[in-house]
C-alpha cells in the first residue's frame, strides 16, 4: 500500500514559471517573491508589472514662478501617480507645475503584478534681483561726495553684501557701472556704490588722499547700514585701473577688519609716506584681505603694466603666505593658489590691454559671492 507520502511525491503540478530581467528599476510588488537591487524577480506567468518607459521635466530648470512639464509614457499600468503634489494623473501624459522650489517628481505606476517607479527633478532659482539706481550724496569729512547707488528693488530678506566700484582716471561712478556690470551678475541681491572722485581721479598718489578715501569708505559704510541693513562682514571694494590702485590703498589702508575682499583690475600697490613697507618675503607689513586680480597680458602701460601686475600678485602671494603652484579656478583662465590666509585669485587675459575683460564682473562676483 503506498503511503501518502509517497503518493503526493508521485505526483506532478506543472505549474510554468520564468524570469524576468529587469532594467535599474527596483520594483516592489503584491507577490511573495521579489528581488530588488539584483535586478531580477520570479512572477507567475502573465504576472508582470508596469513599464515606465520615460519621464522627464521640460524644462528641468526654470525661476521661481514659471512653470515647467512633467511628461510621461507608461505601458501596462492600471493607475498613475504623481507625488509630490500633483496625484493621479491615470490616463495622462503630462501635467504642468510652478514649484516654489526644486523638487523631485516620483511617478509611480501600478497594476496587480505591482507598482514601479521614476523621477524627474526640477531646479528652481529665485528670480534675479531688479535694481533701482539713484544719485546721491554725502558727508565726509567736511565735504561733500557724490555717488551713483544701486539697490534691488524690492529689497529681498536679509542683511546683503556692498560693493564699491572705483572708476578709472578721469571716469565717473556711472561709467564704472557700465563698463564693470555687477548687478547682472549678483542675481540674488547686493547694494552697489559708484562713487565718483572730486576732480574725476582718486588721490591714490597722496597720503591724505588714503587717508580721506578710507574716511569716506567707512562713512558710507556706516549711512547704508543704517539704511539698507548691510551685511558688515561682506565689504568689497572694486576698481579699474586708477581706481584699482585706490583698492590697493584701501586693502592696506582698511585691511580684513572691514573689507572681506577687493577685486584688483590692473591696478598697482606701492607704499605713500611709508604707510606701509614690504617684508623680506616679498609681501608687506598690513594685513590684507581676499583679492582677486584680472590684469592684461598685454597691458603695457607704464607704472600698470602686466609685469607689475605679477609684481602686485606676489606681493598678496607672500602676504597670504600660499603655495607656489595655482590651480584652474571657476571662471577660465582664472587661477587659485592653496593655503592662503585669505583667497587669492589671478586672472591673465590673453590679448588684452589696459581694458576691462569682458567676463571680469563676473569672474569679480562669483569670487565675492563665495566669500561667507
Amino acid at each position: 500500500m503506498r503511503t501518502a507520502t509517497a503518493l503526493v511525491a508521485s505526483l506532478e503540478f506543472p505549474v510554468r514559471r520564468r524570469r524576468v530581467v529587469w532594467g535599474p528599476v527596483c520594483i516592489a510588488t503584491t507577490l511573495a517573491a521579489a528581488a530588488c537591487g539584483s535586478g531580477e524577480m520570479e512572477t507567475q506567468s502573465g504576472s508582470t508589472p508596469p513599464t515606465i518607459v520615460s519621464f522627464s521635466a521640460s524644462p528641468a530648470s526654470i525661476v521661481a514662478g514659471q512653470a515647467t512639464t512633467l511628461s510621461w509614457t507608461v505601458t501596462g499600468a492600471t493607475s498613475v501617480s504623481i507625488d509630490p503634489g500633483v496625484g493621479p494623473v491615470t490616463g495622462a501624459t503630462s501635467r504642468s507645475v510652478s514649484p516654489a522650489q526644486s523638487t523631485t517628481y516620483v511617478l509611480t505606476a501600478t497594476n496587480a503584478a505591482g507598482s514601479v517607479t521614476a523621477t524627474a527633478a526640477v531646479g528652481v532659482t529665485k528670480p534675479p534681483a531688479v535694481y533701482v539706481s539713484e544719485s546721491r550724496s554725502i558727508n565726509s569729512g567736511g565735504a561733500p561726495r557724490t555717488y551713483v547707488l544701486a539697490h534691488p528693488n524690492p529689497m529681498p530678506a536679509g542683511a546683503l553684501p556692498l560693493v564699491f566700484s572705483l572708476h578709472g582716471d578721469g571716469g565717473d561712478g556711472a561709467g564704472i557701472r557700465a563698463g564693470l556690470p555687477f548687478e547682472a551678475q549678483a542675481t540674488g541681491g547686493a547694494v552697489f556704490a559708484y562713487p565718483n572722485a572730486p576732480g574725476g581721479t582718486f588721490e591714490y598718489y597722496t597720503s591724505d588722499g588714503r587717508t580721506r578715501e578710507a574716511q569716506f569708505v567707512r562713512d558710507l559704510i556706516d549711512a547704508l547700514y543704517n539704511e539698507f541693513s548691510i551685511d558688515r562682514t561682506r565689504v568689497f571694494v572694486t576698481g579699474m585701473s586708477g581706481g584699482a590702485t585706490m583698492a590697493n590703498a584701501l586693502a592696506c589702508r582698511l585691511g580684513p577688519a572691514v573689507l572681506r575682499g577687493v577685486g584688483i583690475h590692473s591696478g598697482t600697490l606701492y607704499p605713500v609716506d611709508n604707510d606701509f613697507t614690504y617684508t623680506g618675503a616679498g609681501g608687506v607689513s598690513c594685513p590684507l584681505p581676499a583679492a582677486i586680480f584680472v590684469w592684461g597680458k598685454s597691458d603695457d602701460t607704464p607704472g600698470v603694466s602686466y609685469a607689475d601686475g605679477q609684481g602686485v600678485r606676489d606681493n598678496y602671494r607672500a602676504t597670504q603666505a600660499c603655495g607656489s603652484q595655482s590651480a584652474a579656478w571657476t571662471v577660465n583662465p582664472c587661477e587659485s593658489y592653496p593655503g592662503c590666509t585669505r583667497a587669492l585669485v589671478w586672472c591673465p587675459i590673453d590679448g588684452l590691454g589696459h581694458s576691462i575683460w569682458s567676463s571680469a564682473a563676473e569672474a569679480m562676483w562669483q569670487f565675492f559671492d563665495a566669500l561667507r
